[in-house]
């Protein structure tokens, strides 16, 4: 049991790692624009990180945005197109084989009667 849980904080801790890793990066990045930006306006180099920084994060939403659009659309089509397929023959008649089945069983309401005689008169 201890080895399972000291198996998860160790995976923890790798992952925490590998997110402040990619954070730092991005930091970097940010810091190592903002620097090229200061070159060509006048602005401080924090001044111009934050804008970089900004610039970077509204980019990479609208690039999300379009992603998560033209996904769902394609899952969508995909849901109605496979919705509006037949079944096979062979298909059809096994559900027909068990709708007579539950038509010719005993009412879950406890009558006594058939399915097809009491709550399932009207479908």
């Amino acid at each position: 049991m201890i080895q399972i849980i000291f198996s998860l904080l160790i995976q923890i801790l790798l992952v925490a790692a590998g997110i402040l890793t990619v954070i730092a990066a991005a930091v970097g990045v940010c810091i190592g624009l903002g620097y090229l930006v200061t070159l060509i306006v006048p602005l401080d180099l924090f001044q111009a990180t934050v804008v970089v920084g900004i610039s970077i994060g509204a980019t990479l939403l609208i690039i999300q945005s379009f992603f998560i659009v033209s996904v769902s659309d394609k899952l969508t089509s995909d849901a109605v197109s496979r919705s509006k397929k037949k079944l096979p023959e062979s298909d059809q008649g096994r559900f027909k084989n068990l709708n007579r089945k539950i038509q010719n069983s005993p009412c879950p309401c406890g009558s006594g009667k058939k399915v097809k005689d009491c709550c399932g008169a009207n479908s």
